[in-house]
């Protein structure tokens, strides 16, 4: 198998190639040279470095040596996170983000089968439609890690009861609600002995941060889980939300720029004991259709063996590149990091200002500083461009070859997010990208042509 057959394996039908040669997100994840990444919270490619990294990996690759592989990236993993002589959580794997919405809902089922489920997420029309129905406790997709064909929006489980109470991310005009007050009112006036559940957003598809603090502010008895699926956070703030006992929810195809998808969730060591002690081969059967053994930890013995043992080298592969992203920048000074990000925000955002027909998104101040959001407007009459131009204008970029960058001929840039009526678009900072800027901060060049070019081909698509 080859590089691209390889890291499009062993998912749901999101990452497959369609007939275009790209993805769903019109991108080809494969090619390695030549792309301009901007589009890290998105999709992203393979890059010169990964792609040799992955060379090496596959040339290696025995079938026989898969459990060790995995373990030894849950322990990289445990490595990067932890504090030093600090050993907090298990790592459970599954091949999307949207994958790892069942876990908290199996692992409900384990600690209390009898018990329905009350399900408060925040920032739903951020998070992706495939977590929507995965909270629900539905199928996403229409095809599993092993290739097998499920049905779309089916129960996973026919027995399980969820109930999904969403808060959403932002009004009509754009502002970012503060859900801290509301949700914790909504939580504590819940009278039915039903088992709730709270999901909380550290970096949605804009960049948006939840108020955490709600955490110890509730006094139920509930699971907190708390998506930071974007990873643009502190180890510090991992560390805090292991502390409290919440489950951390990362990806490592956004920020540390893998192929899609490949998720984990980080679980408290206590709370996977106590998982693990109330198992029944009954009550997680369902889950089969979704997780394989080697998802689960070796620590969870009696869970991981109520599983099927499958070798998704494609999984393995996208953590794989993940990991040794994180590795790799984990070698540059916080100070460095933070620097070029602060010069890269400033410089994007001056140049988007400087374009009349973009608008940043409102409260950019409260979102993550490695994506930006902009609306495009139509024309004279101040409207904005919506969904379906946006998601247009969009594939044109993501298709079309360029000659006016430095080094690049092709552009990747975040997809349009849909919020009420309205949309918007994004360009995002990944990992890579940031240390190819700090050896060379002049890079930021391209960063003022691409946004130029953007408006250029608005007003191509969209004249006044």
């Amino acid at each position: 198998m080859s590089i691209a057959e390889i890291i499009t394996s062993g998912g749901d039908e999101r990452i497959l190639y369609k007939e275009n040669g790209r993805n769903k997100y019109f991108v080809d994840p494969a090619i390695h040279e030549g792309v301009f990444m901007r589009g890290s919270c998105t999709c992203s490619a393979l890059n010169p470095e990964s792609h040799a990294m992955l060379e090496g990996l596959i040339e290696r690759y025995e079938p026989n040596q898969h459990a060790g592989l995995v373990e030894a990236q849950s322990n990289r993993l445990k490595k990067l996170i932890n504090y030093k002589g600090k050993d907090k959580f298990e790592v459970f794997f599954a091949p999307s983000g949207s994958d790892l919405c069942y876990y908290p809902l199996m692992f409900a089922r384990i600690l209390n089968p009898e018990k329905d489920i009350l399900n408060f997420v925040t920032c739903p029309e951020e998070l992706g439609q495939g977590s929507i129905f995965a909270f629900r406790g539905l199928f996403f997709a229409e095809q599993n890690q092993f290739g097998e064909s499920i049905e779309k929006e089916t129960p996973v489980d026919p027995r399980l009861d969820v109930e999904f109470k969403s808060f959403p991310a932002r009004d009509k005009e754009g502002l970012i609600f503060n859900h801290k007050s509301e949700m914790q009112e909504a939580i504590e006036s819940v009278q039915t002995d039903r088992t709730i559940m709270g999901h909380l957003v550290i970096g949605s598809k804009s960049g948006i941060v939840d108020n955490v603090d709600i955490i110890p502010k509730v006094k139920r008895d509930m699971l907190w889980v708390v998506d930071i699926c974007q990873f643009r956070v502190s180890k510090k703030l991992i560390n805090d939300l292991l502390d409290q006992g919440c489950m951390v929810m990362i990806t490592g195809s956004k920020f540390y720029q893998s192929p899609p998808f490949c998720g984990a969730l980080l679980v408290p060591k206590s709370l996977t004991q106590k998982i693990d002690e109330r198992v029944k081969e009954e009550t997680v059967a369902p889950f089969a259709k979704v997780f394989s053994q080697y998802d689960i930890p070796v620590l969870a013995k009696n869970l991981r063996s109520s599983f099927r043992k499958f070798e998704n080298l494609g999984l393995l592969s996208r953590w794989e590149t993940a990991i040794f992203e994180m590795e790799q920048i984990s070698k540059n000074s916080v100070h460095s990091v933070l620097k070029v990000i602060g010069l890269w925000h400033s410089c994007v955002t001056e140049a988007l200002e400087a374009e009349e027909r973009f608008e940043l998104m409102p409260d950019t101040d409260r979102t993550n500083k490695t994506i930006i959001s902009f609306r495009v407007k139509n024309g004279g009459d101040g409207s904005y461009l919506n969904h379906e131009e946006l998601q247009h204008l969009y594939e044109y970029i993501s298709e079309k070859e360029v000659d006016f960058l430095s080094g690049f001929n092709r552009i990747i840039i975040g997809q349009p997010v849909r919020y009420g009526d309205e949309s918007f678009i994004r360009v995002a900072l990944g990992s890579f990208n940031i240390r190819k800027l700090i050896r060379n901060e002049k890079d930021l060049e391209n960063d003022v042509l691409l946004i130029k070019y953007i408006a250029e081909t608005a007003q191509k698509l969209y004249p006044r």
